[in-house]
């Protein structure tokens, strides 16, 4: 999965480069706020580790299923786009209160993708797809691999300076897990999808 990302990413590179001196076309700027489904998910499994690993632990955890995010793209005058992002970081704090440690867990991806416009101007239906690589570090932390994600959205496209959009996606991205077991051992681990659904909002420059 990581080779095909790799592959991919430099497709995207290099047909950006190439379709910009071709095409015409113009710079969109969209900043997003998404809901983030698999922030549960990594939540749920620091708060079992912590338990299983700290004798009489008292887990308490600050989790915030919401990111911010930025994504450029280049929409050519055919409605193809090309684009990259950052975001949304995810981070997510927990205390242990029988212990002295505190643990923490950081997420902040970064891809790149393609998409299709169907219309210029007015209420503009979109697709996009590409690849995101998680960029992560935390406690139980042992590895991260690239996947592709996908999107399907809409930008309402007035006379304003800025306008609106909404978007629903799906990550494939994974990160890996160490799990504690019932007796204190890390004895495997598990892969969490840790974006999973995003459901964004958008305003774009």
């Amino acid at each position: 999965m990581k080779t095909h990302g790799v592959f991919f990413q430099i497709v995207v590179c290099v047909g950006f480069m190439y379709s910009v001196s071709a095409t015409a076309g113009e710079w969109r700027f969209a900043l997003a706020v998404s809901y983030i489904s698999g922030m549960n998910d990594v939540a749920d499994l620091y708060s079992d580790n912590i338990e299983n690993e700290v004798a009489g632990a008292d887990v308490s955890s600050l989790t915030i299923p919401i990111g911010t995010s930025f994504h450029p793209y280049y929409e050519f005058d055919t409605g193809f786009g090309l684009g990259a992002g950052i975001g949304p970081a995810i981070l997510l704090y927990t205390k242990s209160s029988s212990g002295s440690r505190n643990y923490d867990y950081l997420n902040i991806p970064v891809n790149v993708d393609i998409r299709y416009s169907f219309s210029k101007t007015g209420v503009a239906p979109y697709l996009r797809a590409g690849v995101r690589k998680n960029n992560t570090s935390g406690d139980y932390e042992i590895g991260d691999n690239a996947g592709m994600f996908y999107g399907v959205g809409v930008e309402f496209r007035t006379s304003s300076r800025v306008h609106l959009g909404v978007e629903v996606a799906k990550d494939n991205s994974e990160i890996e897990f160490i799990v504690v077991d019932q007796f204190g051992y890390r004895s495997g681990s598990k892969k969490i999808k840790p974006t999973g659904l995003m459901v964004s909002l958008y305003a774009i420059f």
